[in-house]
């Protein structure tokens, strides 16, 4: 069950960081505790198996990634996503 956890806030964390911020996104802050009662936080945001595991009474605890993962990532995803970034408007 930790790993799990561990897992889903790695996950969450990546994706807060990943993708530009948003009205929507800009609700989920680093030390936020999703549950079943604000799990509409992240709807859009996780898989929906993972929604629908906090939607059943687990939480996750939202994290920050301590490095900045442009750094590590291959030059054509980082194209990749300013090419996204250009075209969405975002």
């Amino acid at each position: 069950m930790r790993g799990r956890r561990t897992l889903a806030i790695a996950l969450i964390s990546f994706l807060a960081l990943a993708y530009p911020a948003s009205t929507v996104r800009a609700a989920v802050q680093p030390g936020d505790v999703i549950d079943k009662s604000n799990w509409q936080k992240i709807e859009g945001l996780v898989p929906e198996p993972l929604l629908n595991w906090i939607k059943q009474g687990d939480s996750i605890k939202i994290g920050e990634l301590k490095y900045n993962p442009a750094e590590f990532s291959p030059s054509f995803s980082l194209d990749s996503l300013t090419a996204n970034e250009s075209t969405c408007g975002c």
